[in-house]
Protein backbone atom coordinates (compact mmCIF):
# COMPACT_ATOMS: atom_id res chain seq x y z
CA UNK A 1 0.00 0.00 0.00
CA UNK A 2 3.06 2.36 0.86
CA UNK A 3 4.33 1.57 -2.77
CA UNK A 4 0.64 2.51 -4.15
CA UNK A 5 0.56 5.65 -2.60
CA UNK A 6 4.31 6.77 -3.09
CA UNK A 7 3.73 5.75 -7.03
CA UNK A 8 0.95 7.97 -7.13
CA UNK A 9 1.99 11.32 -4.95
CA UNK A 10 5.23 11.27 -6.60
CA UNK A 11 3.59 11.07 -10.25
CA UNK A 12 0.74 13.88 -9.12
CA UNK A 13 3.73 16.06 -7.38
CA UNK A 14 5.45 15.91 -10.70
CA UNK A 15 2.79 17.05 -12.65
CA UNK A 16 1.90 19.79 -10.56
CA UNK A 17 4.78 20.91 -9.96
CA UNK A 18 6.02 21.26 -13.26
CA UNK A 19 2.67 23.22 -14.18
CA UNK A 20 3.20 25.37 -11.40
CA UNK A 21 6.55 25.67 -12.11
CA UNK A 22 5.52 26.88 -16.05
CA UNK A 23 2.67 28.87 -14.76
CA UNK A 24 5.52 31.56 -12.58
CA UNK A 25 7.81 31.19 -15.25
CA UNK A 26 5.03 32.04 -17.50
CA UNK A 27 6.52 29.27 -20.19
CA UNK A 28 4.25 28.46 -23.23
CA UNK A 29 1.14 25.90 -22.72
CA UNK A 30 2.49 22.91 -24.01
CA UNK A 31 5.07 23.21 -21.53
CA UNK A 32 2.85 23.79 -18.56
CA UNK A 33 0.89 20.87 -19.58
CA UNK A 34 3.05 18.81 -20.72
CA UNK A 35 6.57 19.05 -19.08
CA UNK A 36 5.06 16.77 -15.82
CA UNK A 37 4.96 14.00 -18.00
CA UNK A 38 8.29 13.89 -19.22
CA UNK A 39 9.86 14.01 -15.68
CA UNK A 40 8.10 10.63 -14.62
CA UNK A 41 11.06 8.08 -15.14
CA UNK A 42 13.43 10.50 -13.74
CA UNK A 43 13.93 9.00 -10.21
CA UNK A 44 17.76 8.41 -9.89
CA UNK A 45 18.23 10.96 -7.14
CA UNK A 46 15.39 8.87 -5.28
CA UNK A 47 17.60 5.86 -5.15
CA UNK A 48 20.22 7.62 -3.82
CA UNK A 49 18.25 8.53 -1.14
CA UNK A 50 16.80 5.69 -0.51
CA UNK A 51 20.28 3.95 -0.08
CA UNK A 52 20.94 6.13 2.79
CA UNK A 53 17.59 5.96 4.33
CA UNK A 54 18.42 2.07 4.60
CA UNK A 55 21.59 2.63 5.79
CA UNK A 56 20.61 5.53 8.13
CA UNK A 57 17.08 4.03 9.57
CA UNK A 58 17.82 0.27 9.65
CA UNK A 59 14.18 -0.58 11.59
CA UNK A 60 12.46 1.00 8.15
CA UNK A 61 15.38 1.20 5.81
CA UNK A 62 14.33 -1.85 4.16
CA UNK A 63 10.71 -1.03 3.28
CA UNK A 64 11.88 2.54 2.14
CA UNK A 65 14.32 1.27 -0.05
CA UNK A 66 11.92 -1.87 -1.57
CA UNK A 67 9.59 0.86 -2.08
CA UNK A 68 11.52 3.40 -3.84
CA UNK A 69 13.57 0.63 -5.81
CA UNK A 70 10.22 -1.13 -7.07
CA UNK A 71 8.13 2.30 -8.31
CA UNK A 72 11.45 3.33 -9.90
CA UNK A 73 11.63 -0.02 -11.81
CA UNK A 74 7.67 0.99 -13.03
CA UNK A 75 8.45 4.68 -13.50
CA UNK A 76 11.01 3.23 -15.72
CA UNK A 77 9.09 1.09 -17.61
CA UNK A 78 6.03 3.35 -17.95
CA UNK A 79 8.20 7.14 -18.36
CA UNK A 80 8.79 6.33 -21.99
CA UNK A 81 5.08 6.45 -23.24
CA UNK A 82 4.69 9.65 -20.92
CA UNK A 83 7.23 11.18 -22.36
CA UNK A 84 6.06 9.92 -26.00
CA UNK A 85 2.82 11.61 -24.78
CA UNK A 86 3.94 14.84 -23.43
CA UNK A 87 5.77 15.51 -26.57
CA UNK A 88 3.54 14.69 -28.75
CA UNK A 89 0.94 16.72 -27.24
CA UNK A 90 3.18 19.57 -27.18
CA UNK A 91 3.76 19.46 -31.05
CA UNK A 92 7.54 18.23 -30.62
CA UNK A 93 7.26 15.06 -32.51
CA UNK A 94 5.21 13.47 -34.73
CA UNK A 95 2.18 10.86 -33.81
CA UNK A 96 3.85 7.87 -35.85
Amino acid sequence: MIGVFYFLFRIIGKLAGASLGGYFSRAIDSVRKYLGFGLIPQAGVALGVALIAEAEFPQLGGIIFTTIATTTIIYELIGPFGTKFALSKAGEIGDG
